[in-house]
């Protein structure tokens, strides 16, 4: 049995040998010589038979109208160009911010103040502004709206001294002023001094010619006689 296996083995290694040569050349790539780029028969372009050149129909073509896409809306949501869903799904939708509402400023607290000074023609002037007359937030008047809080007030009228105060004004409350405005004095007549008295003099007196407290010094005009000076003494 032994004998048997080993002849078999020895029979299969010599066909082994025998074709190793011929399967390599088979194996082997044929060489073969450059390609030839010309064409050895060139086929000339077939002559057109029409009056015109063909068209160009791809040209001629009418582009498709872009269908735009559909959009389900959802409140609260603004779309992107691309990906609508139905669903509000996928990465192309964001919240939309809420528009910014206007800051809503409360109302200022206000009060009310009547005058019931005299003289009714007096200008009142509240911190510094004037608004009006006595008359006009008298009694017969409508009141005078103030912010809340402190002013100063001041009544002013010629003739009189200014009348100043300070209020403290209460929201929805009216606050009445009671105060006449004082009339100026008279200033006092000016007073005039007396004369000084002039102390009497001695007199030099020439009838005609000449007068004064000192003797003539000078010679006198012509028609005057020293022989005619008088001498009055006080």
């Amino acid at each position: 049995m032994n004998a048997a296996r080993a002849g078999f083995m020895a029979a299969l290694l010599f066909t082994l040998v025998a074709t190793a040569p011929r399967t390599a050349e088979a194996q082997q790539a044929p060489v073969h010589g450059p390609a030839a780029l010309s064409v050895p028969h060139p086929i000339p372009p077939a002559a057109s038979t029409l009056a015109t050149p063909p068209r160009d129909l791809y040209q001629q073509l009418t582009p498709p109208v872009p269908t735009p896409p559909v959009v389900y809306p959802v409140p609260g949501y603004v779309y992107g160009p691309f990906g609508y869903s139905p669903f509000n799904f996928g990465p192309y939708s964001y919240p939309a911010e809420a528009p910014a509402k206007p800051a809503v400023i409360p109302p200022i607290a206000k009060g009310g103040l009547r005058l019931e000074s005299s003289p009714r023609s007096a200008q009142v002037f509240v911190d510094g502004l004037y608004i009006g007359l006595v008359d006009d937030f008298g009694l017969s008047g409508r009141e005078l709206d103030l912010d809340e809080g402190r002013h100063r007030v001041e009544l002013r009228a010629d003739g009189y001294t200014t009348l100043g105060f300070d209020v403290r004004i209460t929201a929805n409350q009216t606050t009445r002023y009671r105060g006449d405005l004082q009339k100026l004095s008279a200033p006092p007549a000016a007073v005039v001094p007396a004369p000084l008295p002039i102390p009497p003099k001695t007199m030099y007196i020439i009838p005609n010619c000449y007068a004064g407290d000192r003797p003539p010094s000078r010679a006198l005009p012509r028609g005057c006689d020293i022989a005619k000076l008088i001498v009055r003494k006080p």
